[in-house]
């Protein structure tokens, strides 16, 4: 396909905006870094979550920005077992991949993909799973959750903006609500690059910032990133 076509497609993305790029070496800008204990607490307590990443990289090797500050990297590993680690000052502090099993379902509910959070002891630090929470609404489609490791329910949950079941994220768009329903934050997807195939992806939790913990937080950006493979698998 031409780029000049692949260009039309993508303009018709509604959530695909132009927006000034945030990370790191945009106009050259370099962003604050923060190292340790800092970065950390600084990860786990932000509200705007930014990456940028290529969508040629196997590796998916992407800084993590939060709240303007780099507090470490995402880097995907395994090929038949692929999971995605949360690195701060090059060690591996968590990671995250795909549970198949059934653990995290609730019996009588759709349940679709779950995301496992773990530590470098793989001792489970909670789940990320798409869950059809309305199954008596028809269309209403499924709504992304968040459950700690005891499989409570956290306050936050995601939802695309359509009622279209097989809406994808970076086409339809997501929005993110508290418990109570009430919408407090989205999700953004930029396309920079259509030649070189580079996206920037943009997380405000608004006040659910500290709702979820580091690796959920890493979950959920592993899931933009296989969110914006279907853009890109559509239009090359």
């Amino acid at each position: 396909m031409k780029i000049n076509n692949a260009k039309k497609i993508v303009s018709a993305f509604a959530v695909i905006s132009v927006i000034s790029v945030l990370t790191a070496g945009c106009g050259g800008k370099k962003l604050p870094a923060l190292s340790g204990s800092e970065a950390r607490e600084a990860f786990a307590n932000a509200s705007v979550l930014t990456f940028s990443a290529d969508y040629d990289d196997i590796n998916a090797n992407a800084d993590i920005i939060a709240d303007g500050y780099k507090v470490g990297k995402m880097k995907e590993a395994g090929m038949f077992d692929p999971s995605i680690r949360y690195i701060v000052d090059g060690e591996d502090i968590a990671y995250v991949k795909f549970i198949t099993d059934g653990r995290a379902d609730k019996e009588g509910v759709a349940c679709s993909s779950t995301y496992g959070c773990y530590d470098m002891d793989d001792n489970c630090l909670g789940y990320m799973q798409d869950r059809d929470l309305e199954p008596e609404i028809q269309g209403s489609g499924y709504t992304t959750i968040f459950m700690d490791p005891d499989l409570n329910l956290t306050n936050c949950y995601i939802k695309l903006n359509s009622d279209n079941i097989y809406g994808e994220w970076a086409r339809t768009g997501v929005s993110i609500y508290g418990r109570r329903g009430d919408k407090l934050g989205y999700i953004e997807f930029q396309v920079d690059s259509m030649a070189f195939h580079t996206y920037t992806v943009t997380i405000d939790l608004g006040a659910l910032g500290g709702s979820l913990t580091e690796i959920q937080k890493v979950a959920l950006c592993w899931r933009c990133i296989n969110e914006m493979a279907k853009v890109f698998d559509g239009i090359s």
